[in-house]
């Protein structure tokens, strides 16, 4: 069997995987620019989809504060550094949350339609002019 041996050197290696990470840095940098910028639009949309997750995640955060404040001030002091990283990830559980309850609700409904409304209907006894032997 005829194995190929390619000689690559370890320079141009080296420059690629610097290409590449710096590539992938401004990559980055500009997708946080463009989140960044579109983060009030994206605090609005959690908060038309689910005000409560909005709220929900901000008193998770007192509470860290108030149940261990050094923990709690550092994880505040995070989200405020990251909120376009946090306007983010609210809005992602606030699609799946709706996803979830539109899934649950189109259930109940298909679990509905299997029960169909039915009418008891009273069956007359009919008299054909006999007595009843009771009498």
């Amino acid at each position: 069997m005829y194995r190929r041996s390619y000689n690559v050197n370890p320079l141009f290696a080296l420059l690629i995987i610097i290409g590449f990470f710096v590539l992938m840095y401004y990559f980055i940098k500009g997708f946080f620019y463009l989140i960044y910028w579109a983060a009030p639009l994206l605090i609005i949309g959690v908060l038309i989809l689910d005000y409560r997750l909005f709220v929900d995640h901000f008193k998770g955060l007192y509470k860290g504060i108030r149940r261990e404040p050094i923990t709690g001030t550092l994880w505040a002091i995070i989200n405020i550094l990251a909120l376009p990283l946090v306007a983010v990830w609210l809005l992602i559980v606030g699609l799946a949350k709706r996803k979830v309850k539109k899934a649950y609700k189109e259930q109940q409904q298909r679990r509905e339609a299997l029960y169909s409304e039915f009418e008891i209907i009273e069956e007359e006894e009919e008299d054909n002019g006999q007595q009843s032997r009771l009498d």
